[in-house]
């Protein structure tokens, strides 16, 4: 948070996090976020086999 143009500790380091991860943003479909939604209603906590799973079945395999 800013204040009058000071810097509270650690924001330069998490605003020039983001500014590193610009170009690597992935806008998910909307069959894939309905995909996503539905399962996690019926498993809020999956395994990682389920993730790996869900993540295959969704198309986020190759991210």
């Amino acid at each position: 948070m800013t204040y009058f143009g000071e810097e509270c500790a650690g924001e330069s380091s998490n605003s020039q996090k983001r500014s590193e991860r610009n170009g690597q943003y992935h806008k998910h479909s909307m069959e894939q976020i309905q995909r996503l939604d539905e399962f996690f209603k019926k498993c809020p906590h999956p395994d990682e086999d389920q993730q790996k799973q869900l993540g295959r079945e969704a198309g986020l395999d190759h991210i």
